[in-house]
């Protein structure tokens, strides 16, 4: 209760071309990468979960390929309706 999640992750593109390649790539992705995925929209997961975002930044790193430089980079706080959900009983 009361903490925050710092996060900088890679994800989804909102450029559609690179986006569209991001998913072409998972398949190999997922296998040289333990798993990890190129196209997850991390605002949309971390907002459905319960989470708001007082602060984030979206950007490409300034270096590498597109298909794997998307990032998020902010701080998450569980919202009101999550905080009622997860009060221990």
């Amino acid at each position: 209760p009361g903490g925050r999640f710092v996060f900088l992750e890679h994800g989804l593109s909102p450029d559609p071309k690179i986006a569209r390649w991001q998913r072409r790539l998972n398949g190999i992705q997922k296998r040289v990468a333990a798993g990890c995925l190129l196209d997850v929209p991390v605002r949309t997961e971390l907002v459905s979960a319960g989470f708001e975002l007082p602060h984030l930044d979206e950007y490409y790193l300034k270096k590498g390929a597109r298909t794997h430089s998307y990032i998020y980079d902010g701080t998450a706080v569980v919202g009101p309706a999550g905080s009622e959900e997860e009060a221990p009983l």
